[in-house]
């Protein structure tokens, strides 16, 4: 803890020094950070459009690419893992308040995220509740991927 005299601007920088860390996970889903600008401000891209509330948050994620070579296959393995991930939640309450087997699953192309059949490339699989807040599917116990 920073003793800090009221009022004062060496107090206000002191403060603003001890938040002002060069992180190297994300402070969120706590993968690698890969830019200057994510390290600063301890999140990745995604995840700080998340944790900052943005109004163009759902436009965000909505917009991110999902590559589909078999749209069939994705579609049967999406609700397979939708179903997974229901269940795995079970009657789990969001810090909200809601369930969260009352969110939607979603996902998006990324690096590190689960191979699926259907999927061209690797899929970010995550539980978005009502309220906005998502939980990356590592997240959840339970799931058999």
């Amino acid at each position: 803890m920073i003793a800090v005299e009221a009022g004062t601007q060496c107090g206000q920088d002191r403060v603003m020094s001890a938040f002002q860390m060069d992180h190297s996970r994300c402070g969120r889903c706590h993968r690698a950070l890969k830019n200057e600008q994510s390290r600063r401000r301890g999140y990745g891209r995604i995840c700080w459009g998340k944790v900052g509330g943005r109004e163009d948050e759902q436009d965000l994620m909505d917009s991110l690419p999902k590559t589909i070579t078999d749209s069939a296959a994705a579609q049967a393995t999406f609700s397979e893992l939708t179903r997974e991930i229901l269940q795995a939640v079970g009657d789990s309450t969001c810090r909200c308040g809601v369930r969260l087997d009352a969110g939607d699953v979603g996902s998006y192309d990324h690096d590190g995220g689960l191979s699926l059949p259907g999927f061209g490339k690797a899929q970010w699989v995550y539980l978005k509740c009502k309220c906005g807040h998502c939980l990356a599917a590592h997240q959840i116990g339970g799931l058999e991927r």
